[in-house]
């Protein structure tokens, strides 16, 4: 017992004497490295040269062995501490071996951890040990195996053995830092999602999830940046909502502004994957498009948006509910316009002087291009502004009268209250304003019937129109955006 205690007190002293070694170590490398009036280069070729020392002398496996030499101070005074009192007091003794041995089967399990889990920060002076012996074992059998393997086996299991040494190999000189790089290399994903789940909640101020927002469609297009897990980019929503709805209700932000962060809200929608983004994109649909903003907003989004991204419609749709809802007499008001119904100028201006002609051509134009499977289709034609269909132009007229007849077909041929069925439900008053006295007018229900009748959700109830005075002239029944050729809208001068 006495000479457990005497060892222990023997490496006590030898850890204090060498700690105090380092401590001069440190302090001369510091003098010889930073000398005061020197020059840079003459600074830097000495850090390099004692570096070199430092690396040659194996300074680290000294620092390394500091506090393994604690660890094992300790545990021999433990053990002394155990047989005197099995010699003295067999009870004090049963507790002490208790706690001890709990003490110890904690600290082998924290020695154990980084060698099975490659990212515990949990660790201690025996781990690199215990990682070096688990590869030094198999290594030998495995070199037994391949001398073996040399005289009786196959090419094919002589290379398998020589590949698994080799592995063995490189587990034992790459140590613990190498498997875990290794081990992070294999989640990525995961990892590239926990940055930007904690970027994404981290920021609170609008400036600053600007800059990360805009961050976002590089950080899914880069080549490092592989599959993000589907709750990571569900919890970045939330903030990515918050900012949206915020830069839109703000009146101390100008139409420029809200107009490229909105923007850059959709370039961040289009990257991420989670379909359930899209019900806060719905809700854009809800706010009140009057005044100054949408027309910013709107014509921002027309720039090299439209057509790009799983957000293409939502984008569609806004412009759609800019052109209705707004109307403004400069250029930019008419270069969305343009190139939302893709007309030339005297062909909106003949729109314009021609009763409700532009909100029903606006309608036309949204109804035909957009997927009617879609809910967002319906609550874009059902907050559109209401209008005359009767002031508006014969070739408009006979347009939705096709457009019409190719909403029926599809509600016709799917279930009851279904998004094509909405739609026709949303325009039925135009459809019977249109044909109100004609055999095509619809005999299931008329003008007075409410909204919420059931009648209204059953395709059958919506006829076709057959009026040979409401066919189109052209034979392909071509959507309206094919009826003239897009013109450059970025250079238009508009005169009202």
């Amino acid at each position: 017992m006495n000479s457990l205690w005497f060892l222990s007190l023997v490496i006590s002293l030898s850890c204090a004497m060498l700690a105090t070694l380092l401590q001069q170590w440190s302090r001369r490398y510091l003098a010889v490295t930073r000398p005061e009036r020197c020059e840079p280069h003459k600074r830097a070729r000495a850090r390099a040269f004692f570096a070199i020392g430092v690396e040659n002398f194996h300074v680290r496996w000294v620092v390394d062995a500091l506090p393994a030499m604690v660890h094992l101070s300790l545990f021999i005074f433990f053990a002394g501490l155990l047989v005197y009192l099995f010699n003295v007091h067999h009870t004090v003794f049963k507790v002490v071996a208790c706690w001890v041995t709990l003490l110890t089967t904690v600290y082998g399990f924290i020695t154990f951890m980084p060698v099975f889990w490659h990212d515990s920060p949990y660790f201690s002076p025996l781990s690199t040990t215990v990682w070096s012996i688990l590869g030094i074992i198999p290594y030998a059998v495995l070199k037994v195996l391949h001398i073996i393997a040399r005289r009786f086996s196959s090419l094919r299991v002589i290379n398998t053995i020589f590949w698994l040494r080799e592995r063995c190999r490189w587990w034992i000189s790459g140590g613990l830092e190498m498997a875990a790089e290794e081990a992070r290399s294999k989640r990525l994903s995961e990892i590239d999602g926990h940055i930007l789940d904690w970027t994404a909640n981290a920021l609170d101020k609008d400036d600053a999830l600007e800059e990360f927002i805009e961050t976002i469609p590089g950080f899914y297009k880069s080549d490092e940046v592989k599959d993000i897990p589907e709750s990571v980019e569900q919890s970045i929503m939330r903030p990515l909502a918050k900012f949206m709805f915020r830069t839109l209700e703000s009146n101390s932000l100008s139409g420029s502004v809200k107009a490229r962060r909105l923007a850059l809200c959709f370039d961040a929608g289009n990257e991420l994957r989670s379909d359930m983004l899209d019900p806060w994109f719905y809700r854009v649909v809800d706010l009140s498009w009057s005044g100054p903003d949408p027309v910013d907003i709107g014509y921002f989004l027309s720039m090299d948006r439209s057509n790009k991204g799983r957000l293409a419609p939502f984008i569609q749709g806004l412009i759609t509910q800019t052109v209705a809802c707004v109307r403004k007499d400069d250029d930019r008001w008419a270069a969305l316009a343009l190139d939302h119904l893709c007309v030339q100028e005297d062909v909106l201006q003949n729109y314009i002087t021609h009763g409700d002609s532009l909100s029903l051509a606006n309608l036309i134009q949204f109804a035909r291009h957009t997927n009617r499977s879609e809910y967002f289709a319906y609550e874009v034609v059902r907050k559109l502004r209401k209008f005359d269909i009767c002031s508006t132009l014969p070739e408009l007229q006979r347009d939705f009268c096709a457009m019409w007849n190719q909403v029926v077909q599809e509600a016709q041929s799917g279930d009851a209250y279904s998004i094509p069925a909405s739609i026709l439900k949303s325009m039925r008053h135009y459809y019977i304003a249109l044909h109100r006295g004609t055999d095509a007018a619809p005999t299931a229900f008329s003008d007075d019937t409410p909204f919420c009748d059931d009648i209204l959700n059953k395709p059958s109830s919506y006829p076709q129109c057959n009026l040979p005075s409401h066919r189109s002239n052209d034979v392909h029944d071509l959507p309206v955006a094919e009826a003239a050729p897009p013109v450059a809208t970025s250079s238009s001068s508009w005169v009202p």
